[in-house]
């Protein structure tokens, strides 16, 4: 056991300390900055009763929590951020650890070295929860130091707050865990968490919006209602949710431990059109990545649309509330720009489409990586196919889909948005900001390529752009960074300027990086070994 701990803590340290150093900061960050924005007690609830009936944003983090401290501000906004990428984080994790070892054979080796299959199971389990625990302290010790120098922060809020984090990460992770002995591939196992994931906030959502106390227990996301940190301070419910995730943790090790390496529970018959003789045969590179990729693509492509009609639905509701708050309409300006608040909330929701088609076409073309690293490239390079074909084929993809995605999305986000508020211009305006973060997706599948074809053992680096250009788009201007930091973010080079102005500049430069990415990357996987 002490052994496959060190082994997992040692591959995984990379992502670990990828995902938990910014979360954990994050966390850290917000309250001096939301006090720099709000200087008094009197603003904060101004904002508040404005926050309160909006039911937009009670959608999104909850309800609004009595009274409004700063505390109360930094649980119920990044409370709810840090769930939910932690969440991620941990579902990640679980299928990395379990069935993403038996794809690449690593789990069959292990096995073979005379660790029994619940050492394995259980390994991978302590691994996950204690990464959520430790998200959850490190939360906490965040709050706390902020807790020194601002008011509103009690000793026991900011422990409660950190303790709901790593109860509704840890839900996630064992999700993920029996996601994985219920799926046939560490890809479709992924999907089962991501549908989990889109599951548990819809319940969430629906629980807080319509005020169903009875609903709220069963989404982990909503576990933060039942504590309730910077108000009722109650921490008995933990208890529950422990054994609850405890209970689901050992629920899937013992599935892990009846079942056949590479089998799945509960055992079915082999449907899956790849293993039927001749299903791929004809197929063309295009025809077998598109195949392999369509339905993560259309996944993306249904939450991205989605997400983005009913955010943009929320323009006119959202601009009532920031013009009702001067500190929260200066807080967005920083964020976004612009001369009116309806072309603010505009400009931060097309950050957010360009943040969801970057990251479908990272992952999209970072998937012919794992087929290398699975060795499923071998044999299609092994039948003639040039080496540099695959990756070129995967950029391909990623540019088709993000295009598509941005072409349905952006005109039904921009009629959204127009058909909630009464101002004129908000279509065009609308159109502009969605649609122009298109060349920013396509440099960041361009990066992607160049790191899969090139530099495959830290492919993994390719999430990286897409990560800081959110970060310094979202928080550069609240956290005072350089005009030159701001730059080398992608989605600072929109077309369309705040003030109206047009410039195709930075377009066509993020253009070129994806062009020029994916053919470096081409030259250089045709003078390297396949790995895997």
């Amino acid at each position: 056991m002490s052994t496959l701990l060190r082994l997992h803590l040692r591959t995984r340290r990379g992502f670990l300390v990828g995902w938990l150093t910014p979360l954990i900061a994050f966390m850290a960050l917000t309250p001096p900055a939301y006090r720099a924005t709000y200087p008094d007690q009197r603003e904060l609830e101004i904002l508040a009763d404005s926050m309160r009936v909006n039911l937009g944003l009670r959608a999104m983090y909850g309800i609004v929590p009595e009274p409004f401290t700063f505390g109360a501000f930094t649980q119920w906004e990044t409370g709810m951020w840090v769930s939910i990428l932690g969440s991620l984080m941990a579902i990640l994790l679980a299928v990395r650890l379990t069935r993403a070892t038996e794809d690449d054979g690593i789990a069959e080796m292990v096995r073979s070295s005379g660790s029994t299959t619940r050492t394995h199971a259980s390994s991978a389990a302590i691994v996950v929860i204690g990464a959520c625990v430790a998200l959850g302290i490190g939360s906490s010790l965040a709050l706390l130091a902020c807790s020194t120098a601002i008011d509103g922060m009690s000793a026991i809020g900011c422990v409660l707050t950190g303790a709901v984090v790593a109860a509704a990460t840890s839900a996630a992770g064992a999700v993920g865990l029996l996601a994985a002995q219920v799926a046939k591939t560490a890809r479709g196992a992924r999907g089962l968490g991501m549908a989990y994931l889109g599951a548990a906030f819809a319940v969430r959502a629906i629980a807080d919006v319509r005020e169903l106390d009875w609903l709220r227990p069963l989404s982990p996301l909503g576990w933060r209602g039942l504590v309730g940190p910077f108000s009722d301070d109650r921490a008995w419910p933990l208890a529950v949710m422990a054994l609850a995730v405890l209970a689901l943790t050992a629920f899937a090790v013992a599935v892990a431990a009846r079942r056949d390496l590479g089998a799945t529970w509960p055992e079915r018959a082999d449907r899956d059109r790849s293993t039927r003789p001749g299903s791929w045969r004809g197929l063309g590179s295009w025809g077998l990545r598109t195949q392999l990729e369509w339905p993560a693509v259309v996944g993306w492509a249904v939450a991205t649309i989605a997400l983005t009609v009913f955010f943009m639905s929320m323009t006119g509701e959202m601009t009532s509330m920031l013009e009702s708050s001067p500190g929260t309409a200066d807080l967005a300006r920083q964020m976004a720009g612009g001369s009116t608040m309806e072309d603010v909330f505009t400009e931060l929701m097309g950050t957010w489409l360009g943040l969801l088609v970057a990251c479908a076409a990272v992952q999209a073309v970072l998937s012919v990586h794992g087929d290398e690293v699975a060795g499923r490239l071998a044999p299609e390079v092994g039948a003639g196919v040039p080496r540099w074909r695959p990756f070129a084929v995967a950029w391909a993809v990623a540019f088709a889909a993000v295009t598509v995605i941005v072409a349905v999305a952006a005109p039904l986000g921009a009629f959204a948005a127009d058909a909630s508020t009464q101002t004129p211009d908000v279509l065009g305006g609308a159109l502009w900001s969605l649609g122009g973060q298109w060349p920013a997706a396509i440099a960041a599948a361009g990066i992607a390529a160049f790191f899969a074809a090139t530099l495959p053992k830290v492919a993994w680096l390719a999430w990286l752009p897409v990560a800081w250009s959110g970060v310094t788009t979202f928080f550069g201007g609240i956290f005072g960074f350089p005009d030159w930091l701001m730059d080398v973010s992608l989605f600072a080079h929109a077309p369309h300027a705040a003030d109206g102005t047009v410039d195709w500049t930075g377009s066509l430069v993020l253009a070129g990086i994806g062009l020029t990415g994916v053919a470096l990357g081409a030259l250089a996987v045709g003078k390297r070994d396949l790995v895997g």
